[in-house]
């Protein structure tokens, strides 16, 4: 590292504490302590939940009483404060305190808490709640609750939620697995269906409410989803009035980010819309492969070493807004408008060198490749009400999505030598237009009797994917001649007819949720140019199994059983071949079948001073689709296919905790995995250890300062044909709130003592052993400014139901 940096890192981290520090020394502090009791018994209560707040009605610290019962804040200015007191089955209680000069320790006493006599079915408090909640079937992390929210985007508050994990690519992960689904608001979004890493990057954490990961899906949900769900719900509180945002980053050396948020409501009429977008435009970066070509018994025959480098200029946006409209308690209609595109264009310089009997030869590639993507949808949905009970609801929902994307790359040849005339490859190009349009009707009915919530629902999804490819040579006069052979047209369409019904029982100390879903796909495919087709049909049933058991100590067992299925995506089944060098092609196989995938959960959780999840979970299948690389000739050629057999026997801890301005945070995972599949009759298996930890601490100083650490470990990633290798990540963050909160200043840096990651990927074929070496950027320096105004005090009514089409596995983005 060079001189300069270490000096930038200096004086980074030397500001990160010196000056709140500092700050902390000019006024004198006060503090607040006192005691909870039981007002029947007299019997100090622990584990209670105690709020100091502002004098209007702000969060200023948390605390939970000790075995004794007690608590204090420390550190406070001079003003009036008010206490609150919660705990589940007694009735809240409030008090004023005032500090002055006259003394700098204020003590409440013993402030006794009545118990509730009436339980109530369901409470909601907008304040004073536990960061992370674990419920009959899903873990969820309350954003709101997490003072980090006003400082981190999205993605960096999703490495903070159990059984979620973030590569160095900022790649996400649930539960070790990348076949998962996103949703927004309960309901899926085209918005991130293509990559959710890049919207998540430019959303800051404070316009999302909380995140839940849904580890056994229910019924209602579509069978898609291997590892299961995670779902952002988002900020839509405002009565009669608006609350907006607005911010702006740069992050070096990648470029600016951009980000707004408006809900605004009337009498019956509210909106609430929120749009972003950011560049990326990533420095010139080296990459190589070595590969070796090996005979039938194993003997080396020859080598391929391809070096260069490459450099990539990106951007992405997207835009979405909701809208309701209250006819009358009983009657709300909805509706969803979103769009989100993005262009880049890629440009490398390849050199290759092979080696064989007849010797040495080489020759020069330049590559250069864009392409631009966008997509729409919009929903519609009606909700009916009933009298007899709020919760009895009817619910029709249409939705329409659809996206379009178009590339093209060109491959130039030049500096040759040790090739024939006849050998030298010619200039040539590959164009493709692709995508999808979809339409969803859904009719959902939710009957509550007793405790007893009855469910079942009917659904419909059209889908039509498309894909015109044409592959072509570049003649002496510099024209583009098409070859028709390598050419074609092909045509994709998938109706997905389902039912579904399930039970949810909820008593005293257990809770139980059962159902079973339906799912009949029909499948008709056409490669236009060349007149040939093919159909087929299946069907799927799949139950899913959660129970969960509360006890008196705020700790719960929770156990879970689904099946959940993988329909390959059209990335997957797209027949086009993309060429990334002359040696090293990829295509999809439109003969793919859906994965049925076996999964079972064992957690506990824990919630008093600090929160602690744990679980151990087995999931297996015996048809997984695998990335396969087969060596034609000089040529890889890479694909998919349904040959793998998939074990994965996982264990997980998070834990977080408060003490007093420190937040600290841990959350990781260790699984070993194990799998099989037939590659040109060869059986290949691969086993092992993989993981990741991720830890986090933050402390908040005097005067609305906050700086936060964070780092991570995340282990070689084993797949059928080979591994990856580990990595480690690190950041540190400081912000600074002004003008009453409504103002947030921040910077950060990341992985400041590594300024490239190589990641390095080994594959073994029966014919062939190859090392690939990517560099990634990997330091970078982010400085950010927050603005929000308006008033925040009520919820927008939207539908309790909605469209979920969570059952095809993810794109190119590698988040699904």
């Amino acid at each position: 590292m060079n001189l300069n940096v270490v000096r930038s890192l200096t004086v980074f981290f030397s500001f990160l504490f010196i000056v709140p520090a500092y700050s902390q020394s000019s006024n004198p502090t006060y503090q607040i302590k006192g005691a909870v009791v039981d007002s029947a018994s007299g019997k100090a209560l622990e584990y209670v939940t105690v709020a100091l707040k502002s004098a209007d009605n702000k969060p200023v610290k948390t605390a939970l009483t000790s075995t004794k019962g007690t608590f204090s804040f420390a550190n406070l200015q001079k003003g009036t404060y008010k206490l609150n007191i919660i705990s589940v089955g007694y009735r809240g209680i409030s008090k004023e305190v005032s500090l002055d000069g006259s003394s700098t320790s204020y003590d409440a006493g013993s402030l006794r808490l009545a118990a509730q006599q009436n339980q109530l079915n369901e409470v909601s408090i907008t304040a004073d709640r536990p960061l992370v909640k674990q419920e009959i079937d899903r873990i969820a992390y309350d954003v709101q609750a997490d003072p980090e929210n006003k400082v981190n985007n999205v993605l960096d508050m999703l490495r903070k939620m159990p059984l979620v994990s973030i590569d160095a690519d900022d790649n996400i992960q649930v539960k070790g697995s990348g076949s998962f689904k996103v949703l927004i608001n309960g309901r899926p979004s085209s918005m991130v269906a293509r990559s959710p890493k890049d919207v998540f990057k430019s959303m800051p954490a404070s316009n999302i409410q909380k995140i839940e990961v849904i580890t056994t899906p229910p019924a209602k949900y579509d069978g898609e989803g291997i590892a299961g769900i995670i779902n952002i719900i988002t900020n839509k509180k405002v009565d009669k009035g608006y609350n907006a945002s607005v911010s702006t980053s740069y992050n070096a050396p990648y470029g600016p980010g951009l980000n707004g948020q408006i809900t605004a409501k009337g009498e019956k009429f509210g909106v609430s819309s929120y749009s972003g977008g950011n560049w990326r435009n990533t420095p010139n970066t080296n990459f190589s492969l070595l590969r070796t070509s090996l005979s039938a018994n194993a003997t080396p025959t020859g080598s391929l070493i391809t070096s260069g480098e490459r450099e990539n200029r990106n951007s992405y946006r997207y835009s979405n807004a909701e809208l309701s409209y209250e006819i009358d308690t009983l009657n709300l209609i909805t509706a969803e408008l979103g769009y989100n595109g993005g262009n880049g264009n890629n440009n490398s310089l390849q050199r290759i060198e092979e080696s064989a009997g007849t010797g040495a030869r080489g020759y020069r590639i330049d590559n250069t490749s864009g392409y631009d993507w966008r997509g729409y949808e919009l929903g519609l949905n009606y909700q009916l009400g009933f009298k007899r009970n709020k919760e009895q609801l009817l619910t029709g929902s249409y939705k329409f999505n659809s996206e379009k994307e178009e590339s093209i790359s060109d491959f130039f040849s030049t500096n040759y030598y040790g090739y024939q005339p006849s050998e030298k490859t010619p200039n040539n190009g590959r164009n493709n237009t692709s995508g999808a349009k979809e339409q969803t009707i859904q009719l959902d009915y939710l009957h509550p009797v007793k405790k007893v919530n009855a469910e079942a629902g009917l659904k419909l999804i059209l889908r039509n994917n498309f894909s015109d490819y044409e592959y072509g040579i570049y003649n002496d006069e510099n024209d583009f001649v098409v070859n028709e052979a390598m050419s074609n047209n092909f045509d994709y369409r998938q109706n997905v007819y389902s039912f579904y019904n399930s039970y949810q029982l909820k008593l005293k100390d257990w809770g139980v949720k059962a159902g079973l879903r339906l799912e009949r796909t029909l499948v008709d495919a056409d490669f236009v140019s060349s007149k040939s087709f093919f159909k087929t049909d299946y069907n799927n049933l799949i139950p899913s199994v959660s129970l969960q058991r509360k006890f008196k100590n705020n700790s719960s067992i929770n156990l879970g059983y689904t099946q959940r299925i993988q329909r390959p995506s059209i990335w997957q089944l797209n027949p086009f071949e993309a060429q990334f060098n002359e040696n090293f092609t990829q295509r999809g196989n439109t003969q793919l079948k859906p994965v049925l995938n076996h999964s079972f959960e064992l957690s506990y959780s824990i919630f008093k001073k600090a929160s602690i999840n744990s679980g151990l979970s087995y999931s297996f299948a015996n048809n997984t689709i695998q990335y396969v690389n087969r060596l034609d000739g000089k040529v890889s050629r890479a694909t998919f296919e349904n040959i793998g057999e998939n074990k994965d026997f996982g264990f997980n801890l998070s834990t977080n905790q408060q003490i007093k301005s420190f937040n600290f945070n841990v959350n990781g995972r260790l699984s070993y995995v194990f799998m099989e599949g037939v590659i040109d009759g060869a059986l290949l298996k691969n086993d092992g250890m993989q993981g990741n930890i991720y830890g986090y601490a933050g402390y908040k100083f005097k005067n609305d300062w906050r700086a936060g650490l964070n780092g991570g470990f995340y282990s070689a990633w084993i797949t059928l044909q080979g591994q990856s290798n580990p990595y480690y990540y690190t950041s540190a963050s400081l912000s600074k709130e002004l003008l009453n909160k409504k103002l947030t200043l921040s910077g950060s840096v990341s992985n400041p003592f590594q300024k490239f990651r190589t990641w390095r990927n080994e594959t073994y074929g029966t014919l062939f052993t190859q090392s690939e070496l990517f560099q990634n950027y990997y330091r970078s320096f982010k400085f950010s400014v927050n603005y929000k105004f308006g008033q925040l005090k009520d919820q927008i009514k939207k539908g309790k139901r909605g469209i979920n089409n969570d059952d095809v596995s993810g794109g190119k983005g590698g988040g699904n």
